[in-house]
């Protein structure tokens, strides 16, 4: 805007936050800092989550679902639930109760400060953490599996054919435990091969 209208930039901006936008006699300035909150916003439909904004530090953030993009209704430094509680609490209690579900992750300290704040709401786990721990739980038994496998390979014996040998690079090629079972099936296979060669030039 300043390079359009030939202004320096540096005094529009001061000028705008000084007196065009009336930061100065903002009713949260005093707060800003701290927690800002936006009770206008608020409906049915809420969320809750921690978001860390910058330098690492972590805000716990409440969001209305039900408006494009999220509306925000209150953001909070930090995640102790007795400093959330209390700053949440300043929502009317008719506001409050309004909210019918609040969706959260697992974490304990927010289960605590939608309970406390609102009671009427009932609370449901966002499903990408329900997603990642069943992705986890599923990742660790594939790896048992294929532990076990591959030590029962082991025990009893490697197959000498070359076409299982390829399938088996193709599937174990990426694995730690692909890699160990790869070396170990080739040197049967020279083995194999000597063997023959052996037995060829004795007969």
């Amino acid at each position: 805007m300043g390079t359009l209208y030939g202004v320096d930039g540096d005094l529009l901006e001061r000028q705008y936050r000084n007196h065009l936008s009336n930061y100065l006699h903002w009713d949260q300035l005093a707060h800003a800092e701290n927690w800002l909150l936006f009770e206008k916003n608020i409906g049915a439909y809420v969320c809750i989550d921690e978001v860390a904004l910058s330098r690492g530090e972590l805000y716990t953030v409440l969001i209305n679902k039900e408006t494009h993009g999220g509306s925000i209704i209150g953001i909070i430094k930090g995640t102790d639930v007795c400093t959330v509680t209390s700053v949440l609490l300043k929502l009317s209690r008719r506001r409050r109760y309004q909210v019918r579900e609040i969706t959260l992750d697992m974490a304990p300290n927010m289960e605590q400060i939608a309970r406390t704040c609102f009671p009427a709401a009932k609370r449901v786990t966002d499903r990408f953490h329900v997603q990642k721990l069943a992705y986890e739980a599923v990742q660790e038994m594939r790896g048992g599996f294929g532990r076990r496998v591959h030590t029962d390979s082991l025990r009893k014996g490697l197959r000498k054919d070359v076409s299982c040998a390829r399938f088996r690079q193709w599937r174990y090629k990426k694995t730690v435990a692909g890699k160990e079972y790869l070396s170990a099936l080739q040197k049967r296979i020279s083995m194999d091969s000597v063997s023959k060669d052996t037995g060829r030039d004795s007969i």
